[in-house]
């Protein structure tokens, strides 16, 4: 099956999917709940979210996020979406050992609909950098720590991520960052069905995506951990990524070439530890079919941390990101401007309505009176043109 083009840029484009539709105020009853449709979330590559709320009297009014899709539907994004389930039933079953992975509250059908019920999250990482402010070293590296922890349990399972991103990590109200979207998520390289994985469930590149990606390769564990690294990087500086705004892949497939060639020559080292680089390094010495040794990837972060002399128990505290509604200046620019900063038009304004200003006359300071004239107006004093 040949991949569609764009007929501007050359490059691949993903394939329109069906999505299914729900009315909003609609109720639908699966295994364990009866729920109600409160409002569309958004649309991705193959699946379509709605927030729902719990009826029932267990779970009163409590909160779901639902992803639905047509069954039986024969584009590849049917497939990826069956392919979620069973990593998100195992998650939920050992719950415990997986912490930073989301889990399955429920799953049925509705009609030619079926439905996956989520936990839902109204924070993830990509949303809390540009509308809650920008992280702080501490910070960062919490979450660096735990994004690595999170990709470590999906490995675990025997399958790689293949989309890792900001927006595909979620933060709970405890400030666990837990790993999500599994929809592109595959267990076997040598499958017969690879290569039409890659034509009727192509997913665009993004600034995170690893090189493999941009060449329509199948993922692996090598391109999540290049993935994570990108995501590293931006947490602690979002600028970091030099093809954060390059608008075609083939463009961003040649920064990132060049970056991974000297990844410590393209890292500043005023935002960056010096041994950020060696997340790359790692990355670069692997083959495609090799795993992540995570001992190494985590003596690497212990070591970012040190040499940015941050306190050991850094990644154990908590950082209050939830409550924090400072809008990040980086994502603002210019206009941007602190909340203390008044301008001298508003303190005019605001002396003008105390009082403490008198209006402006409107006299000109070269016409002076005319002794012996009494009170003329300033006219009669403006000399006449010749």
């Amino acid at each position: 099956m040949s991949q569609a083009l764009d007929p501007k840029t050359k490059e691949p484009v993903a394939p329109v999917a069906k999505l299914p539709s729900l009315i909003q105020g609609e109720r639908f009853k699966i295994a364990k709940g009866t729920y109600r449709v409160e409002r569309k979330i958004k649309d991705i590559e193959n699946c379509r979210f709605y927030l729902v709320a719990c009826i029932d009297d267990k779970e009163r009014d409590k909160k779901f996020e639902v992803k639905v899709q047509f069954k039986d539907n024969p584009s590849g994004y049917w497939r990826k979406f069956k392919n979620e389930v069973p990593i998100l039933e195992k998650a939920k079953k050992y719950e415990d050992q997986l912490p930073n992975l989301v889990h399955m509250f429920d799953h049925g059908e509705i009609g030619d609909i079926e439905v996956i019920v989520l936990p839902f999250f109204p924070h993830d990482l990509d949303k809390m950098y540009k509308f809650m402010g920008k992280f702080s070293q501490e910070e960062a590296y919490k979450i660096s720590c735990q994004c690595a922890d999170g990709l470590k349990q999906l490995h675990s399972m025997e399958v790689f991520h293949g989309s890792v991103r900001l927006s595909s990590y979620v933060m709970t109200s405890n400030e666990i960052v837990k790993l999500t979207d599994f929809g592109h998520t595959y267990n076997n390289q040598t499958d017969d069905e690879a290569p039409k994985v890659l034509t009727d469930a192509f997913i665009k590149p993004n600034e995170y995506s690893a090189r493999g990606a941009h060449m329509n390769w199948l993922g692996s564990y090598k391109d999540d951990l290049e993935s994570l690294g990108y995501c590293i990087v931006a947490l602690f500086y979002r600028r970091g990524l030099e093809w954060r705004r390059a608008g075609r892949s083939k463009l961003m497939l040649k920064m990132k070439k060049k970056f991974m060639s000297e990844p410590a020559e393209h890292l500043d080292s005023e935002k960056y530890p010096s041994s950020m680089h060696k997340i790359f390094l790692q990355a670069e010495a692997m083959k495609r079919t090799d795993k992540i040794d995570y001992s190494l990837l985590t003596r690497t972060l212990t070591t970012c941390a040190e040499e940015m002399k941050l306190a050991q128990d850094a990644k154990d505290q908590m950082y209050g990101f939830i409550n924090r509604r400072q809008p990040s200046k980086e994502y603002v620019g210019s206009r941007s401007r602190d909340s203390n900063e008044v301008s001298s038009d508003d303190e005019n304004k605001k002396q003008i309505k105390g009082g403490t200003l008198r209006k402006r006359s409107r006299t000109p300071d070269c016409v002076k009176p005319v002794e012996g004239q009494g009170n003329r107006s300033s006219q009669d004093e403006v000399p006449k043109k010749t």
